[in-house]
């Protein structure tokens, strides 16, 4: 029988019932000792416990552990699952609203808009735009012209930049910035286009192109334009840039390019 004098410090000390106390008076609750916890036990014989706890025996013996870097997550109220360990350079991250480790050698069926994956045999991080998985990083590249001088011809020597990637581009956007030496610029003007390109020059135009229209001449314009167009290098292994003039305008010095994110499967 513990005794008041077994309290050698202020805390509470409980015997170890064999069964659940019973017949308890009116208004009278019980709280005591037995395996697996502490209960409480009423005086209608109701028994609450283990206080304290939810579950049964040590966590780190649990049946759920298989492997090194197994991980418990909820799946729902009171309720949860394994999650094996995920390949080297993902992290925990949600997919198609579960918990997930986002890494491999290929995208996971279920997805939803926003979703990041790290693809360990691309080195790259896409991300599900709702439609294809395209990289996280958005990239920028110029395209040099032929001539770094000013153009002055009717029709403009055209500039090209090879494509050498085994991924499709999405083309974000196109920008150049422009310098009109001369002219009146609500008529004489210069028309600038983004088009892929064939190995045998077949031509298609990305966006619908930018001018100089009703720009101030003679100082530097910068000219941005919103593409959102696919690019197979295998079919168009090159982009292309034509400009034109629409009547007279002065010389043009211009430097364009463009911006896009790789596209994987």
């Amino acid at each position: 029988m513990t005794k008041a004098s077994d309290n050698l410090f202020p805390s509470v000390l409980f015997d170890e019932q064999g069964s659940d106390p019973s017949g308890l008076s009116a208004g009278t609750w019980r709280v005591y000792a037995k395996a697996g916890g502490i209960y409480i036990v009423d005086d209608a014989d109701a028994v609450t416990g283990p206080l304290g706890q939810t579950g049964s025996g040590a966590v780190a013996t649990d049946p759920i552990w298989d492997a090194a870097g197994d991980l418990a997550v909820g799946t729902g109220a009171d309720t949860a699952a394994k999650l094996t360990k995920g390949n080297a350079g993902g992290y925990l991250a949600m997919g198609n609203g579960a918990v997930i480790w986002n890494a491999g050698t290929s995208f996971p069926g279920s997805k939803a808009t926003g979703d990041r994956y790290w693809r360990t045999d691309l080195g790259l991080e896409f991300y599900w735009d709702g439609t294809r998985w395209v990289t996280t990083t958005l990239f920028e590249a110029p395209i040099t012209p032929n001539s770094m001088a000013a153009l002055s011809a009717t029709t403009a020597p055209a500039a090209y930049q090879a494509i050498d990637n085994p991924l499709s581009y999405w083309v974000e956007s196109f920008f150049v910035a422009t310098n009109v030496g001369s002219g009146t610029p609500s008529t004489q003007y210069w028309t600038i286009g983004l088009y892929k390109s064939t190995a045998a020059a077949a031509t298609t135009l990305l966006g619908s192109g930018v001018s100089t229209q009703n720009d101030t001449y003679a100082q530097w314009n910068i000219k941005r334009e919103t593409i959102g167009a696919a690019v197979d290098p295998s079919a168009h292994p090159l982009l292309r840039i034509d400009v034109t003039k629409v009547s007279t305008p002065g010389s043009l010095t211009w430097r364009p390019g463009y911006r896009f994110r790789l596209i994987a499967t």
